[in-house]
């Protein structure tokens, strides 16, 4: 196996897109209605108290004006609520309706079957190695 920075690059990025596709496959197949995008940034918004668009960007890697745009489809289907901040008008909370949360708890049970036949393949040495590994590139990025 080339470990060259350009075949790490590429072998990186395909692994990433294969677990992405292979999780998104079987949330389709188990007929649950989110996508792995929405139920991540469900997951987002259920988490912290006062959830921001701010943080779903941050937490997603997108702009804030893409954000904005998932929320507000988030919104219309029912999955999440916009409320204004109290404390700065301009801001908006969001929160996760029951219908969304709902839907949460259906796909987290796909997700957790599908990530652990992905790493099933490591030993727990290996998965510490990559755990490493993959915070030393994320804190280079």
């Amino acid at each position: 196996m080339a470990t060259d920075a350009s075949s790490l690059f590429t072998a990186l990025v395909s692994a990433e897109l294969r677990a992405w596709n292979a999780v998104e496959s079987a949330l389709c197949e188990a007929n649950n209605p989110l996508s792995l995008g929405r139920f991540l940034v469900l997951h987002a918004v259920r988490d912290p108290p006062a959830c921001r668009i701010q943080e779903v960007a941050a937490s997603q890697g997108i702009t804030v004006g893409a954000a904005s745009r998932l929320v507000e489809r988030l919104d219309r289907d029912g999955l999440v609520n916009r409320a204004p901040c109290e404390h700065d008008r301009r801001a908006t909370i969001l929160t996760v309706t029951p219908l969304g949360m709902d839907n949460l708890a259906a796909a987290q049970t796909i997700v957790d079957a599908e990530q652990a036949r992905l790493f099933a393949p490591l030993s727990p040495d290996q998965r510490e190695h990559l755990a490493r590994a993959l915070t030393l590139i994320d804190e280079a990025g």
